[in-house]
């Protein structure tokens, strides 16, 4: 009997549990409630599971909705970021540009600003140079304008050398200027490309009258610059040295490639004359600036050879020497 009714008690329990099962795999769409409870109480049991059955697939239809807008909502937050991302990169691209910008809007300014103080020191200068010949000329011709009749031969032969001679240094001046224009105004060839070494070689030819070496430690160079701007260079610091020193005196020169920088050509230009003065060393490369008389002398030299060589990136530079003058000339390599 007791057996009898376990079984009639456990069957409705069993289809309680095998319906919850189903209704866990998809497999029966709804719960419901037992066709048979055998007892209210096993009624009410089948209806609290129908019911939790049921809350719970609608929290669990509930969750899955919620999941599936979060997965939404993430995938336009991702799309937000790469959009945000992609403006971002774009934002520092531009502040790169507008700093660039202001780079250059701030170098243009320096440069204005440079050439304003240039061409005005230059125009002191210029002004300056001209006014003693203009003034030799000046006197001169008022004298022999007043006495030509009256004063001797040899008073009129030297006041008529005094003009011709500032006349000489004029036209010497306005060509050097011309020069020096040019120089500060050169457009760059880039298809201009010489071996320094094959130059110097060649330079070395127009002086071989005069005490003057060579040595060329480093010989498969390539700069870019013409071959007739690096001997006005180099020509015209080895004339300077000659002008300054005498035709006795000795010029050595040596070409190289720093190890400190080996982007550069460096060209020692050295003489044994009188050296340079400290005073006067850090006038050598101004405008005008000569110790030398006579009028091939126009103190434009260095100031040209300056100017060239910065039109090509390169430098020159006084070296500190016991006897003698020593010029460091640096012009960059083509790699």
């Amino acid at each position: 009997m007791s057996v009898f009714v376990s079984i009639k008690l456990n069957r409705p329990i069993l289809a309680i549990t095998q319906r919850a099962k189903r209704q866990i795999k998809g497999k029966q769409p709804h719960f419901g409630l037992l066709e048979r409870p055998i007892t209210k109480e096993i009624l009410a049991l089948s209806a609290s599971v129908a019911e939790m059955v049921t809350e719970l697939q609608r929290r669990a239809q509930q969750a899955h909705d919620t999941a599936k807008q979060l997965e939404i909502r993430e995938k336009e937050a991702r799309k937000l970021v790469a959009q945000l991302e992609h403006r971002e990169r774009e934002a520092l691209v531009l502040v790169d540009q507008l700093e660039q910008r202001e780079r250059e809007a701030l170098e243009t300014a320096y440069e204005r600003n440079q050439q304003t103080v240039y061409a005005r020191d230059l125009s002191y200068q210029v002004t300056h140079a001209f006014k003693t010949p203009i003034t030799g000329i000046k006197g001169a011709t008022s004298l022999l304008k007043d006495g030509f009749q009256s004063m001797s031969d040899v008073d009129r032969e030297h006041f008529l050398r005094i003009v011709e001679q500032d006349t000489q240094k004029l036209e010497r001046l306005v060509e050097r200027l011309l020069e020096l224009a040019k120089a500060d105004y050169l457009e760059i060839n880039k298809k201009d490309l010489i071996n320094p070494a094959v130059t110097l070689n060649a330079i070395k030819d127009q002086y071989r009258y005069r005490r003057l070496s060579i040595t060329i430690l480093e010989d498969a160079l390539t700069i870019n610059m013409s071959e007739d701007v690096f001997e006005n260079v180099i020509i015209d610091v080895i004339d300077n040295a000659y002008q300054h020193g005498g035709e006795n005196t000795k010029v050595d020169i040596e070409l190289s490639i720093p190890r400190t920088d080996p982007n550069f050509v460096r060209i020692l230009v050295s003489d044994n004359g009188n050296g340079i003065s400290p005073g006067n060393s850090v006038k050598i490369f101004q405008h005008f600036f000569s110790t030398g008389k006579g009028i091939e002398n126009s103190g434009l030299g260095l100031s040209i050879v300056s100017a060239l060589l910065r039109r090509h990136g390169g430098s020159i530079a006084l070296l500190p020497s016991e006897t003698g003058a020593h010029f460091q000339i640096d012009i960059p390599l083509i790699s």
